[in-house]
């Protein structure tokens, strides 16, 4: 009967003697997954910005349509030019 596939025996059919640190096992998880590494960054960065945007809202420091109050730089445009 073969051996489940767990992250211990993943690492060790790759040759790791030790499990290796929290972001090396996050990291794996993420690889694994069927919607891919990019997708689940994005839909973290997506949930933090209304996370973020709900408490501004809630506290009062934005009214409730406006998203942000940072004004961009007239010649951010063109930023990339510079590179």
């Amino acid at each position: 009967m073969p051996k489940p596939r767990t992250e211990e025996n993943l690492q060790a059919e790759a040759g790791l003697a030790s499990a290796g640190s929290w972001i090396d096992q996050l990291q794996a998880r993420l690889d694994r997954t069927s919607a891919g590494p990019w997708a689940v960054y994005g839909l973290a960065g997506v949930l933090l910005a209304a996370g973020l945007h709900l408490a501004h809202w809630l506290s009062g420091a934005f009214n409730f349509p406006t998203l942000s109050r940072i004004k961009p730089h007239p010649g951010a445009a063109f930023m990339w030019t510079l590179l």
